[in-house]
């Protein structure tokens, strides 16, 4: 009875300690973190299903795809794993760890996606562009790791919040324009797939157009607009929205394909 009583205790006592973190953490980190989480959580089932769709037909853009698609929502990955360690033991996640967690990889990604442009259109300049976008995907990467190890402030600060960082210069030009690399090859897919004459293949490439142009544009608010309980929450829907519009271009489901297609044809 007495051992009942204590886990009893214990358990609220939990709970009691849960509350008052949630209570200390800011409305708007919250609604950030769940934000985050389930953006990498969309991010990595798309890209799994994408990479399953490889082993069905072996066509190696569907791999290519799929480890990008996945790797493109890592940057989130911090922010909900810091929310979580938070609520587990009251400490901020370390800057070198919540670094770590989400932006190694983004050069990786850029070159995944460089390869799968480059098999639909500038073939002959394949390894050119692919060779150019590793050697600065390496720079990145000393740039990143030297400065991790010797001094992560030059990349980040760390804030008030548990869940946020602010970047310094250089590693925000960076990502901007890994960001520009990226909508840049998901638009030149899109397009490219518009030229088809096969409407199926029409069909995907406005899906992918559409994913990549509202990515820029989400990403337009995210930079511009003051992180408020309106904008947050919008800028986070429109990248699910995102995943979700690049699976229907890389694997358009048959009752969504018949559907539009058959609409046109009427």
């Amino acid at each position: 009875m007495q051992r009942f009583l204590f886990l009893k205790f214990e358990l609220e006592f939990n709970k009691t300690v849960l509350n008052f973190k949630l209570m200390t953490l800011e409305l708007i980190e919250i609604i950030n973190s769940f934000f985050s989480l389930l953006s990498v959580t969309v991010f990595a089932i798309v890209g799994i299903i994408i990479i399953i769709r490889y082993f069905e037909y072996m066509n190696k853009n569907l791999l290519y795809m799929g480890a990008a698609w996945a790797i493109m929502g890592l940057p989130w990955l911090p922010s909900a794993v810091a929310f979580i360690v938070y609520l587990a033991s009251s400490q901020f996640l370390p800057l070198w760890l919540y670094l770590i967690l989400g932006y190694p990889l983004v050069p990786v990604q850029i070159i995944l996606f460089s390869i799968v442009l480059t098999e639909a259109k500038y073939k002959e300049k394949q390894r050119l562009i692919v060779l150019f976008l590793t050697l600065f995907g390496a720079v990145f990467e000393i740039f990143f790791f030297t400065f991790l190890f010797v001094n992560p402030l030059f990349l980040a600060e760390p804030t008030l919040s548990p869940v946020d960082i602010d970047f310094g210069g250089i590693m925000i030009g960076c990502l901007v324009t890994f960001l520009i690399l990226n909508v840049s090859m998901g638009i030149l897919i899109g397009r490219e797939s518009l030229k088809s004459e096969i409407p199926e293949v029409r069909l995907k490439g406005k899906f992918i157009l559409s994913a990549f142009i509202i990515v820029l544009f989400g990403a337009g608010i995210d930079a511009i607009l003051p992180i408020t309980f309106i904008a947050l929450p919008v800028v986070r829907i429109l990248l699910i929205l995102t995943a979700i519009l690049f699976y229907f271009g890389f694997i358009t489901p048959d009752w969504l394909k018949k559907r539009l297609l058959d609409k046109k044809k009427d």
